[in-house]
Order: structure tokens, then sequence, then C-alpha cells
């Protein structure tokens, strides 16, 4: 969710007749060091959509503000002061559907040195870590220390402690700060409190949310292989995916990315927020800073409905994705997880006893005929008399690839009861098959690979496109450049699966993290995806 950032004026005093003897100003620098200022914290709905409009409010768990800290700058972005907020806040709920869904008051009291210049820029942390000294960790840092911090913490999107800072847009620059002039700030408590054109400041959540149901028509069409055989599929949970492990605390906008560039309506001033941002691993090339879930961490009592809150996780897309690299190993994806059963033209179970079966060019197979299927005649040999023949299919096990979750192979075993001695070629000669030139063999067999479904385990793989997927108006195309595909801050993806026609790739080894393959041949899921305010973004999408 995106809290707008309505942070009430901060007021000081500063000239104005209200100002007593006890402490005055001149021009913008203050005699006595004690100031006040009123502030009103508006928190921005949720977006459902990556553009403009669609708000949706946020629960009272993430609304609540459990700690507000405000940091005072100068012109250069030079700290000047801590804020403490005094006076209790109380959210007043706005009505459903505008960008504000919260507003709250405050009076913030900060201290400066005599004669020093009134601040200019503050920006307000909330729910926001401290450090050693109790401090908090934005305390005497510049404004351009404060945007390089990054949040790595566990605790940025807990009930009640929702991490927020102030919202980041476009207006002639990248716009993150709030300006406060020396009228905004009084010498009293009481003087602060009474002010009725507070100082807004807008804050934004750094979680996104992530809604996944089933329809309830969902459609769920059973396919058929090769040899007739046909599989019905069933879902059984739903989860994220490639999520990321940190993110800046201020949102930043790409530096060449201006109101009018990219032209998709990234960027809304008059709500103070923009729909786009650079995350720490922008223009990353590798997945190093992402987390891919195996089944085994998946929740299993979530077949209905799931909701799961992110990190914003965007990339640069058209400088470093193009056609050729898998999206899945870069943006944060949902997993749809599911079971399939497979029986023959007369209804009878396919696969082994436990349910697991075997995918190789289009057809199920049990472990017994993959085995026969799959075992090479040229690689292993067993000893008839004095002639050499291929070993039997049954001297294989079957077992996972190394660093996938759905692909397995053959590999051969030297333990006692499958055969006394295995031989292989070695040019025109038949040697031996020992410990020392085992795992040339079975890096031989592991160049053939089937798809594993572990008691019938499938997965599919729904991108997560921020803007709709938007069609280019010249060919009706999908776009994929820039702001695509990527979830970002405040924004709820609100994810409906309509319809699944197609094949879902076999999950083997329940422990081994799932990272799709980019392939497009068989991956595919009807759905119908809306990211809400919170900001909330639809899609439609039907394959």
């Amino acid at each position: 969710m995106r809290l707008k950032e309505l942070f009430m004026g901060l007021l000081v005093c500063a000239a104005l007749p209200a100002c007593t003897d006890d402490a005055d100003s001149v021009g913008n620098k203050l005699i006595e060091g004690k100031a006040y200022i009123k502030v009103q914290i508006a928190m921005p709905s949720t977006s459902t959509r990556a553009t403009e409009g669609n708000y949706e409010n946020g629960s009272e768990t993430e609304q609540k503000i459990s700690d507000l800290y405000f940091a005072f700058y100068d012109n250069s972005g030079n700290f000047m002061a801590d804020g403490k907020n005094v006076q209790n806040l109380i959210p007043s709920q706005q009505a459903a559907g505008s960008d504000v869904e919260a507003i709250t008051d405050a009076v913030i009291a900060l201290e400066l040195k005599e004669n020093d210049n009134f601040p200019t820029q503050v920006v307000a942390y909330v729910n926001t870590p401290k450090g050693t000294d109790n401090k908090s960790i934005f305390s005497n840092k510049t404004l351009s220390e404060a945007r390089a911090l990054v949040e790595q913490s566990t605790t940025y999107a807990v009930e009640d402690n929702f991490m927020m800072t102030n919202s980041t847009y476009y207006q002639g620059g990248e716009k993150f700060a709030t300006p406060v002039v020396p009228a905004n700030f009084y010498e009293t408590e009481e003087m602060a409190k009474a002010d009725d054109n507070p100082v807004e400041i807008y804050v934004e959540r750094l979680a996104a949310k992530v809604r996944v149901a089933a329809a309830t028509d969902v459609e769920i069409a059973d396919l058929t292989d090769k040899s007739g055989n046909t599989l019905k599929f069933t879902i059984t949970a739903f989860a994220l995916n490639a999520t990321n492990n940190s993110a800046y605390y201020l949102k930043h906008i790409p530096s060449d990315w201006t109101d009018a560039n990219p032209a998709w309506g990234w960027n809304k001033a008059t709500d103070f927020r923009c729909f786009w941002a650079e995350d720490v691993n922008y223009n990353a090339t590798n997945d190093s800073d992402l987390t891919f879930v195996s089944y085994n961490d998946v929740k299993k009592d979530n077949t209905t409905s799931f909701s799961a809150y992110c990190r914003e996780n965007t990339f640069a897309y058209t400088s470093m994705v193009g056609e050729n690299v898998n999206p899945y190993k870069i943006a944060t994806h949902a997993l749809v997880l599911g079971q399939y059963v497979v029986t023959d033209k007369d209804g009878n179970p396919v696969g082994d006893t436990n349910g697991t079966f075997y995918m190789y060019g289009g057809t199920v197979y049990d472990a017994d005929n993959l085995k026969k299927l799959l075992a090479p005649s040229s690689l292993v040999f067993t000893k008839s008399g004095d002639a050499y023949v291929a070993a039997d299919p049954s001297v294989y096990d079957i077992v996972a690839v190394s660093g996938s979750a759905s692909d397995v192979c053959l590999k051969l075993t030297l333990t006692e009861g499958k055969g006394t001695t295995y031989y292989t070629k070695n040019g025109s000669d038949y040697v031996e098959i020992t410990s020392t030139n085992l795992n040339t063999v079975n890096t031989a067999l592991a160049q053939v690979k089937a798809e594993g479904f572990n008691t019938g385990l499938a997965y599919f793989p729904v991108i997560i496109e921020h803007f709709g997927g938007a069609a280019d108006p010249t060919d009706g195309n999908k776009v994929k450049g820039d702001g695509a595909y990527g979830v970002v801050r405040n924004h709820i993806y609100d994810l409906t699966i309509q319809s699944i026609k197609s094949l879902g790739t076999g999950i083997f080894d329940e422990n081994q993290p799932i990272i799709p393959d980019g392939s497009t041949k068989k991956y595919y899921v009807g759905a119908k995806l809306n990211i809400l305010s919170w900001k909330v973004v639809q899609q439609n999408v039907n394959l």
C-alpha cells in the first residue's frame, strides 16, 4: 500500500504576529532553539492499476503508525534536526476509492541550534528501524545517505508495523522530500496544534501485496497425452516466487525517466505518487538477491485464496531482458500449484502406485517404462559368457537432475543386487565401471532428461504484468518494455485464475527451489490480474 504522504504541516515561530517575545526570528534564522510543527499524515490508498485510478483502502493493521520519525534538511540535503511526535495519532478513514485512505494529525517538536537557518525539507519515516543508540537509522544522515539506505529486515510488512516513507514522484525532477518554510514553524506546541493549514506529507508503504484466488467458475481442462491417457489437474496451493530480499527505504525513479517518458502514464504528481520504481537490483542480470520457493516451502492450505506481501521488484527490461532472457529468473511471479491424476482409456490409473509419473515426448510413463525408454544401448553393459550385452533397464535408478525441481534422468549405482560387474566402452575395448569412472558414465546418462511429477505434483508460473500488459497499437502484441513486468511498492496485484488449459511443469524434487525455465511451449494459465489503492493494477490473461 502506498500512504499518501500527507504529513501535517510543520509550524514554527517565523516572524508571525502570533509569536511572542519568548522566541523570535530574524529572517530565516531562529533565535531560540525549540520549534514545533503540525503535520498531517495522509496514507494513500493502494492502487489496483499500474497507472492512475483504481485505489483501495488498506486495513487498520496496514495503516497503523507505531513509530513516527521526521528528519529535517537544508537546501543542500544536509541533516539539520530530528523531529519527535508529541501528539497522539488517530487516523481518520477516508472514502473508499479515494487516492488517500486515511489522514492523521501530529505535532512535531524539534531542536535547532540558535541562529541556525530554518530547515527547508522534511522526510517522514514511519515504523522504520532504530540504531544501537535508539535513534532512527536516518538520524544525522544527509538526504543522499538516507536515499541510499537499503532495507533488508524481516519487519517491513508486519501487521501494525508496515514501514512507510515519503512518497516519490516526478515533478520537474524526482521529488521525495517535502518542502517547508519558516512560516510552518511555531514556538509552542499549543500554537502548532491550532494551525489550520499544516504541511501535507504523503507517505507510501514499502510493501507490495499480491492476492491470488481461483474464480468460482474456474475452468480446468482435462488433457490427453499422445497415448490417449487423460490428465486431470486439481489446484492445491498458491505462492509467490522470486521475491526480492532488499529494497530502498525511499523509492527511486530511473534517472532517465520523465513525466512523459515512458508514455504509459506511470506518474501522477497531482496524487503525489508514481507507479514505477528502480529497485536495488534494477540493472542486475542475475537472481542472486531473490528468493525462490520449493514446493515444501509453500503453505498447503490456501487452495481457494492467497495473500502475501513482498518487496518492490523491478528491472530495466529494454536494456537487459529482450526476448532471450528468462523473465521468471528476475521478476516476482505467482505460482499455481496442484496435482495431476492420470488414467488410461479404460479409467485405470497410469503411473507408479503413489501417483508419480513421468513425461517424455508428450507421453506419460511409469518408472519401469521410462527406464526402458531412456536406457542407452551402448553405454552400460553386462557380460553373458564371452559376450557383452546392453545392461537391463532395471539396473538404473531415476533421480532428480541437480539444480532442477522438475527434470529427472537415469543413474547407475554400484550396489549389490544390480548385477555382478558393469562395463562401458573405451574406444573398441570394454572396461569395468568402478568408482573411478562411474561419474563419467552418470554424466553421460544425465544428458537425456524427462520430466518428473512426484505423486502428480505440478505448477504453473504466472508473470505479473505491472501496467496490465498494454497492447502495442501497431500490431496488437503486448508491450514488453520497461514497466511491463514487475511489482511496485504500495500496489495490490489481484490475480484471479480463470482457466487452466495446458500442461503444468512437473515437481519431482519437493525441496528444490522452483525456477521456471521461461519456456512458452506449455506453461500456460488463464487468469485475470488486478493490481490494486493500495494502487491496483488489472490484467487479463488467457493463454
